[in-house]
């Protein structure tokens, strides 16, 4: 099976190599956060583990340049760690639903049709991006948390070297709830791509049994003031992580299944006006009731 082959750029990777490179607790402005998220309602653990149980919704278009590709066509999977590999790496993807002809007989859980992003007023806002890792000894471990996601679009056959920076429409979305947000998803002069983005890479920690994914998204207006048409915005969105080889793969050439290998995929949902959480994980639903991780954000 074909797997694409995420990764960074150089830049946010040689900025990564001298940052968060070991796991670390959350800082102290954050605490109020995780003390409201460790004693929030399960209802958030559900939609972890439907993220990992349930078919996508829709069928994208990565269908048609890479027919079988798991976020197309396979369900959710986390995939083990390689013996000796040491670091890891959360990301997302967005991307516009399509009908395409590859994806007729699987199990799809919305119906038709796939219209794509028709919407010129509507942006995809995400915050907190984040990996923890649940320990031995019961304790959970932040590996990275982010906010300020780059606008990196990659192209939807996912040829290395060929993404771009979408800067010219992307936006920090501080003082509206935030993280950032991206316009023109799969339309307009990115008709052919999708919004891929990256955590921060980290050392796996000593003990770690198993990992969750989480990050939210919403769809919000461009302009505010122009006209309301989010319900012709049919984007989907996804996300796991990678697992890095060593130290040297922060800074060097991604290559999938040398120093780099996909840690698995979540299913891809459909992006609300509302904000939702979207999770990946290796842990069990046992795992994660008995013992829930500290989410940042949920109270949001």
């Amino acid at each position: 099976m074909i797997r694409a082959p995420f990764a960074p750029t150089l830049a946010s990777a040689l900025l990564a190599a001298s940052a968060l490179l070991s796991p670390c607790a959350a800082d102290a402005a954050d605490a109020p956060k995780l003390a409201a998220a460790a004693q929030a309602s399960g209802a958030w653990i559900r939609t972890i583990v439907d993220d990992m149980k349930l078919f996508h919704d829709a069928p994208c278009a990565v269908l048609d340049a890479l027919p079988g590709w798991g976020s197309g066509a396979s369900w959710p999977e986390a995939t083990p760690r390689p013996s000796g590999w040491q670091y890891a790496i959360p990301w997302t993807h967005v991307i516009a639903d399509t009908g395409s002809p590859n994806g007729k007989g699987y199990p799809w859980r919305v119906p038709g049709p796939y219209t794509g992003n028709q919407a010129p007023n509507t942006r995809v806002q995400q915050r907190d991006l984040q990996m923890w890792w649940l320990l031995s000894d019961g304790r959970w471990v932040l590996g990275s948390h982010n906010n300020a996601m780059e606008p990196v679009m990659y192209p939807l056959h996912w040829a290395e070297g060929t993404e771009r920076r979408g800067t010219d429409v992307w936006r920090n979305e501080a003082r509206n709830g935030g993280g950032v947000s991206m316009r023109s998803v799969g339309r307009e002069a990115y008709a052919k791509h999708l919004w891929h983005t990256w955590g921060t890479p980290h050392k796996v920690p000593d003990g770690a049994v198993g990992a969750v994914t989480v990050f939210f998204m919403r769809k919000i207006l461009d302009d505010p003031s122009g006209p309301d048409d989010r319900a012709r915005a049919r984007l989907l969105a996804g996300g796991a992580g990678d697992w890095y080889r060593d130290t040297a793969t922060l800074t060097a050439p991604k290559v999938q299944g040398r120093n780099v290998l996909y840690m698995g995929f979540s299913r891809l949902k459909y992006i609300t006006n509302d904000w939702q959480l979207f999770g990946w994980t290796s842990l069990t639903e046992a795992q994660l009731r008995a013992n829930p991780p500290p989410v940042v954000g949920l109270s949001l």
